[in-house]
């Protein structure tokens, strides 16, 4: 305004003196130079950027006291300098400025010379317009020392971004034909590379249009926290820009905030959302509630009726507090009067069928946000999460952080295959300070599941980003590592490879989560806690997303060949060494009667002769003193598994071989299997064995098996010794 002010004055068309001029833009100069000092710039590259440019825009206008004014109507009209400045860039040229106008080059140049500088760091900095200037300035700048440095590191900046936008482009054509062909996690990678190429001030735009589209795809894959932590941040981005051809993505962007928490079943926070979605489109979108320009719009409506209609048939006590986070705009009270009244007779679900309906369609039951306790669902690779917190603005942030990153990072390691236990996992997250030398995760004893307790730093005005990232990410690797099956330096250097390829940019977008989040007040966390609620009958169980379900094909280190191999020489060897065993087992009523049962839960032949076999030596082990030499050599104990029973041999009692017995010795040996063959261990010190056998069965072959005599009907030979059960 200041320097449209100063080509008035030029032009004769404005009474203001040209000293009042020159005081103006001292005084602005003094202003930006406290601003600069107040300015943290590896906090805030991107402030400190802007202020560097608007530093240097002021020292370059011209002093106006020392310019020579010329005559009333010498000087070209704005329109025709307008449309010469138009034609120069037509044909490459731009235009140039009198290198004879006083200027404040040194001092513009020293801003210049800070801002070259800190370019890489200051991304969403759009450099076009400070390079456009430098063109325009350069005759009067060519004298100082710092031109050369400044002409190359806005050339680069300017050549970066060319390149960025031209790989992006690339990037998003890939990203859009996966998507199309359902390959969703082909399409988030490709989307994530143009986000960041695209991450530039001058490109910024194709940026957050790329966080969206990343958004919406996490939704397809049912991982709503993930898709809200990149809607929030797009939104916030857009909206607190400074650059006007970005403010009308932010409504868009609240919009799809608001569908995620109705996904996740934070229909409280979504009504909410929703609000300050209608006020942001009032506020910067063009034909604001005009449904043809923001189709997004009718999806909003339909989504706030289904949760005042959901309340108002099956929990009614619950519709005043919705009706408060809804808020008062005349947009929300004219859908509430008028749109409710139109769509109520469609909505003839009985509790049974809207419950029904909602666990397919969600990925967390409806109005899981209500009550003292919060609990976030959502399922991928095998594992169903459901995380817990205290339901207040700073631990349901921390847990949607939580949430959200522990999505991205199942995303990202699907790929790799980790080999998830298919089981629940049941965390209670905490914000605080963990104690000193306690790991960030606390596992409470369990064979059912995995349970434990998450202890994350809060979010605060004072928090360092980089620490509290830096805390996520330890916390989130230290839990899935004791998830995985695999061992820990295979795990490890899947984590390494994700954290290569982009993990942390993809973890860690513009501002942690808890600030980007961070709209709705405390009031509305404590009315949605004090609400009492009886939940919908029965359990929520999420369906993961179409390729982050539990992997059906073989695991890795698993050979069908080697497996079938492995199987035939069970059947061909076990009989040798156990021909004592095996014949009393099999010929005593109850015993076989036993194993029958075996056979009846699931039981391969193969299984019954291991977990016999293993019984058996456990039995000789403590008869020959092995059990009470803790350092009896691997040698000996090999070699008493493999010599075969005489008539000599200590009997092996047949109460040894009950059903109950053999499915105790049953899990300790398919652990050990299961580490010998490959090379798979034990997550958690108290593991879930019925998870770990689920796996096997899946990907590892455990129901494998090879044509034999049937072992409880066909092994004994007339004379009661054993028969081959594989016939040569």
């Amino acid at each position: 305004m200041l320097m449209y002010w100063g080509g008035a004055w030029v032009r004769r068309i404005v009474t203001v003196a040209a000293q009042e001029l020159r005081e103006r833009n001292l005084a602005l100069r003094v202003r930006v130079r406290e601003l600069i000092a107040a300015t943290d710039e590896s906090k805030h590259p991107n402030r400190m950027a802007r202020l560097l440019a608007v530093g240097t825009h002021l020292c370059l206008h011209p002093r106006w006291p020392e310019v020579l004014r010329p005559p009333a109507g010498t000087l070209a009209p704005p329109r025709e300098v307008t449309l010469l400045r138009l034609a120069l860039e037509e044909e490459g040229g731009t235009i140039v400025l009198d290198p004879d106008v006083p200027l404040d080059a040194a001092e513009g140049l020293e801003y210049l010379d800070r801002l070259v500088e800190l370019l890489p760091q200051a991304r969403a900095f759009p450099v076009g317009t400070v390079s456009e200037t430098f063109q325009m300035f350069a005759p009067a700048l060519t004298g100082d020392p710092r031109y050369a440095k400044v002409r190359d590191g806005l050339d680069a900046a300017v050549a970066a971004v060319s390149g960025d936008r031209a790989v992006a482009e690339r990037c998003r054509t890939r990203a859009l034909a996966f998507r199309r062909a359902g390959r969703l996690l082909d399409a988030l990678r490709e989307l994530h590379e143009a986000k960041i190429n695209w991450w530039n001030g001058d490109t910024l735009r194709g940026s957050l249009l790329a966080m969206r589209l990343i958004g919406q795809i996490y939704n397809e894959l049912r991982l709503p926290h993930a898709a809200k932590q990149y809607a929030l941040a797009a939104a916030g981005i857009a909206i607190t820009s400074e650059e006007t051809q970005l403010q009308d993505i932010g409504p868009d962007a609240l919009t799809d905030a608001m569908h995620y928490s109705h996904a996740a079943g934070a229909w409280g926070d979504a009504l909410a959302l929703a609000n300050l979605a209608v006020i942001a489109h009032g506020s910067l979108a063009e034909d604001a509630y005009d449904p043809e320009a923001h189709p997004d719009l009718e999806r909003l409506d339909f989504h706030t009726m289904i949760v005042l209609l959901a309340a108002e048939r099956f929990r009614p006590d619950i519709l005043p507090v919705l009706r408060a986070a809804l808020g008062d705009t005349s947009y929300m009270q004219d859908l509430v009067v008028n749109g409710l009244d139109v769509v109520r007779p469609a909505f003839t679900f009985t509790e049974e069928a809207f419950t029904e309906h909602a666990d397919q369609q969600l990925a967390g039951r409806p109005f899981s946000d209500l009550g003292p306790w919060r609990t976030i669902t959502f399922a991928a690779l095998g594992t169903t999460w459901r995380i817990t917190c205290a339901n207040d603005r700073r631990n349901v942030l921390a847990a949607e952080r939580f949430a959200a990153a522990a999505q991205i990072v199942l995303v990202e390691l699907a790929p790799r295959d980790p080999v998830f236990l298919p089981q629940e996992v049941h965390v209670e997250l905490l914000t605080g300070t963990r104690l000193a030398g306690r790991d960030p995760v606390r596992f409470k004893p369990s064979n059912e599941r995995t349970e434990c307790f998450v202890v994350l730093q809060p979010f605060t005005a004072n928090t360092d980003d980089e620490e509290l990232r830096l805390d996520l990410s330890a916390t989130l690797v230290y839990l899935l590592a004791r998830l995985s099956a695999r061992p820990d330096n295979e795990f490890m250097l899947m984590v390494e490879h994700a954290f290569r390829e982009g993990l942390t940019h993809k973890l860690h977008v513009a501002r942690p989560y808890d600030d980007i989040a961070n709209l709705l007040s405390d009031a509305h966390y404590d009315a949605l806690a004090a609400v009492s609620m009886q939940p919908f009958p029965g359990v929520h169980t999420p369906v993961p997303g179409g390729e982050l379900r539990l992997p059906a094909t073989a695991g890795p280190g698993y050979d069908r060949d080697a497996s079938l191999e492995n199987i035939r020489e069970n059947y061909e060897f076990i009989p040798e060494l156990l021909n004592q065993t095996l014949p009393r087992a099999l010929s005593d009523p109850d015993t076989a009667a036993g194993l029958q049962r075996l056979r009846e839960d699931g039981w391969l032949d193969w299984h019954m002769l291991i977990a016999i076999t293993n019984a058996a030596l456990n039995i000789r082990a403590g008869a020959s003193g092995l059990l009470d030499r803790p350092l009896a050599t691997q040698r000996e104990q090999q070699a008493l598994a493999r010599t075969p029973e005489t008539a000599d041999s200590e009997p092996i009692p047949l109460a040894a071989l009950t059903p109950e017995s053999l499915s105790y010795t049953m899990q300790v040996a398919m652990l050990a299997i299961a580490r010998r063959r490959w090379r798979l261990l034990s997550p958690t010190q108290t593991p879930n064995l019925t998870a770990f056998r689920a796996l096997l069965a899946t990907r590892y072959g455990w129901n494998d098996d090879v044509s034999h005599s049937d072992l409880l009907s066909d092994a004994l030979a007339e004379d009661g010794t054993l028969r081959q059960l594989i016939e040569e």
